[in-house]
């Protein structure tokens, strides 16, 4: 996945926990943060990103600043 760029008209923002102990540092990966528009770390685990609040808040944010 990492091998090919994405489209230069298609912004992605990378989204991770801050205490995931399970992906580590994977997040943050060089290749993947060249090309984000932004990288966006939240105070959950692995598991906890996919039902936090904020991160959805955050989400739901961009998908309109990006849409519209």
């Amino acid at each position: 996945m990492m091998s090919e760029k994405l489209p230069p008209q298609i912004n992605h923002y990378i989204f991770y926990g801050t205490k995931d102990k399970l992906s580590g540092d994977k997040a943050k990966d060089g290749r993947a943060l060249a090309c984000a528009v932004n990288s966006l770390g939240f105070d959950c685990t692995h598991d906890t990103i996919l039902s936090d609040r904020k991160v959805f808040t955050r989400f739901n944010a961009i998908l309109e600043e990006e849409l519209w």
